[in-house]
């Protein structure tokens, strides 16, 4: 008579102690931190979205050579050349966009290392060193917005002119 108690104990204990844990939500002592960031990604009630203010201009540039270099500054606008590519002035703009999304949120803001442009002909030129003057940890503002600009280096290595024009995927994600 004393081993039936016990049996049925185990029993009515055994599904006691399966349906907290089912139910119960992940420790988040017990997860990496990037299983906590993938998690909260998901929960997230405001997509991110992107849009691009202004794109880079690098003013009128003339190229006296087979090669050259134009270098526009994030912070100030100014267009400086290297190599065979010479400044003939005109308006140099820093390429400008906004990020919208769940205020207060850290985001990651990622450029490509480089973008292939081409001109009218399909002659080639490339843009490298995509820079931003965004802060080390950026974060969306109390309304949710995020400005930023961003430039790069223009590499000519053709005779051919033309209006060079290539598109920069820039992605923003959540931290």
């Amino acid at each position: 008579m004393s081993k039936a108690p016990r049996l049925l104990t185990i029993l009515l204990g055994l599904p006691l102690l399966m349906t907290p844990l089912q139910a119960s939500p992940q420790c988040r002592l017990c997860t990496t931190d990037e299983q906590v960031r993938q998690q909260e990604r998901s929960e997230a009630s405001i997509p991110l979205r992107v849009v691009i203010e202004a794109d880079i201009k690098f003013s009128r540039l003339a190229l006296n050579g087979s090669s050259g270099e134009a270098r526009l500054d994030e912070n100030s606008g100014i267009t400086r050349t290297d190599g065979g590519l010479i400044n003939l002035g005109g308006l140099s703009l820093t390429g400008s966009a906004r990020i919208t999304g769940e205020p207060g949120r850290a985001v990651r803001i990622d450029l490509p290392d480089q973008v292939r442009m081409v001109n009218q002909t399909g002659d080639p030129a490339e843009l490298t060193n995509l820079r931003t003057n965004l802060p080390a940890h950026p974060r969306l503002n109390q309304d949710g917005a995020l400005s930023f600009r961003f430039s790069g280096t223009l590499r000519v290595n053709s005779a051919s002119g033309g209006n060079y024009r290539g598109r920069i995927p820039i992605t923003a994600e959540y931290e």
